[in-house]
């Protein structure tokens, strides 16, 4: 996790949720990396933003068609926590059958938060 991310995550542990999610609500999409876009989801999640989430995953997530993005695991669990928290478990589901589908869920669903799943080879 960079330096920023640690931050916020310190922030956040700190009891200052608020202050991290002024800064996260006024930072566009374009200026966040794409290898960090699933731990600025978690961070939305974490402070009660996951509309933040979603919309900074969806075009990754449910890219147009023919387009050739393709979300990685990670990506596809923090957006489906993001629907969770906001009511949308039909189609947070949806999301996340592919990442179930791609890894054995050494990691379980906990609450509304995915743990780390170790991928396998399907015999």
């Amino acid at each position: 996790m960079d330096k920023l991310l640690a931050s916020f995550d310190k922030q956040i542990r700190a009891g200052q949720g608020k202050t991290v999610r002024k800064i996260l609500e006024s930072t566009p999409k374009k200026k966040i990396p794409r290898a960090q876009l699933a731990q600025w989801a978690w961070l939305a999640w974490r402070v009660g933003a996951p509309d933040l989430g979603i919309a900074w995953l969806n075009g990754i997530v449910r890219p147009k068609a023919r387009s050739p993005v393709a979300a990685t695991p990670r990506e596809r669990a923090e957006y489906a926590a993001c629907l969770t928290r906001l009511g949308a478990l039909g189609e947070a589901l949806d999301a996340v059958v592919w990442v179930s589908m791609a890894l054995v869920t050494g990691g379980v669903l906990i609450g509304t938060r995915v743990a780390k799943a170790a991928p396998v080879t399907l015999s």
